[in-house]
């Protein structure tokens, strides 16, 4: 059984929660200007993308400076951060390749 406290985010992850679906409403709202409105594909895209640039920025800001300073468990756990980002990223990417595929063809007829 869970309680309340226990089903709540993280401080960090209500950021990134946060920073995800704001950008991804910019997102959404560019790809809308540009009338790109495939039902479904346009939030695909808008979280997906959001999700890759905000894993982007954190390996940027964190894991690659916590990288060159750490030594011994500190680095195994860094390399291991590092890894999941990765994967993470890699799905995402993954997951709207073939929507970006489209975006790029209606954009170049």
């Amino acid at each position: 059984m869970t309680t309340e406290e226990d089903s709540r985010l993280s401080k960090e992850d209500e950021e990134w929660v946060k920073a995800v679906s704001q950008l991804a409403i910019q997102i959404g709202r560019k790809l809308s200007a540009i009338h790109f409105l495939r039902e479904g594909e346009q939030d695909r895209i808008s979280y997906r993308l959001a999700e890759v640039a905000n894993i982007g920025a954190n390996i940027a800001a964190r894991t690659v400076p916590r990288l060159l300073v750490a030594d011994g468990p500190d680095l195994q756990d860094t390399a291991v951060d590092l890894l999941w980002d990765l994967r993470e990223m890699k799905e995402a990417i993954a997951s709207m390749e073939a929507d970006i595929e489209r975006l790029m063809n209606h954009l170049n007829p």
